[in-house]
């Protein structure tokens, strides 16, 4: 099920390459949309480890203390690691961020060129 997922994405990262290098204009319409894509995604992911952390710093007190290494490994589980988060969704913004200015590259090495 993972190969899937991680396939899925390198398919969507290609496709979205292409689009932004062959068609351009293309690309511009929907620049704005994968920026707020991208956002929301990130803070949706964001709020969901927040709202598991501050659930089990509340809820600790009422867990018994046999339960508790059961309870804090459940946590571990479910919470997607922050670094990777961080990184991943900084590393996308900075992408398509690349992604719209290649088309003013492309024209720059073709004035050179000529």
């Amino acid at each position: 099920m993972d190969k899937i997922f991680y396939l899925t994405i390198v398919i969507a990262v290609i496709g979205i390459t292409y689009l932004a290098y062959q068609r351009p204009e293309k690309y511009e319409r929907l620049f704005n949309s994968l920026q707020v894509i991208t956002f929301i995604t990130y803070a949706c992911l964001s709020i969901w480890n927040t709202a598991l952390t501050k659930a089990f710093v509340t809820l600790t007190p009422f867990i018994k203390e046999g339960d508790l290494r059961n309870a804090n490994a459940t946590l571990e589980v479910l919470q997607i690691p922050w670094l990777p988060l961080h990184i991943i969704m900084g590393s996308l913004f900075v992408y398509f961020l690349f992604l719209s200015f290649l088309p003013r590259i492309r024209q720059e090495k073709k004035k050179r060129k000529a």
